[in-house]
């Protein structure tokens, strides 16, 4: 039972890393963003790269990221069919 325990603690310590990594990258891909929009407007010039490394941004922080949100319990939960209430008058 305690290796089961360990391995818990060892996931959930993980989890946490990716945490603060997808944090870090929320503020990397805000700051790329806002960067990227003032060299257009500015020099009127643009590289595609910067925004594809976005997009590769976007998509770790929100692999990584789900794993997180659902270790602290604060996961978007959605509904896929309405809540079915049989006391209706």
């Amino acid at each position: 039972m305690r290796f089961l325990l360990r391995i818990s603690a060892s996931i959930d310590w993980f989890n946490q890393k990716l945490g603060a990594v997808c944090n870090l990258l929320v503020l990397l891909a805000c700051v790329m963003s806002a960067g990227n929009a003032m060299v257009r407007y500015a020099f009127d010039t643009s590289s595609n790269s910067w925004l594809e490394l976005q997009w590769y941004m976007f998509a770790v922080m929100v692999m990584f990221g789900a794993s997180y949100t659902l270790k602290r319990n604060e996961h978007v939960r959605v509904e896929m069919l309405p809540p079915l209430d049989f006391n209706t008058k």
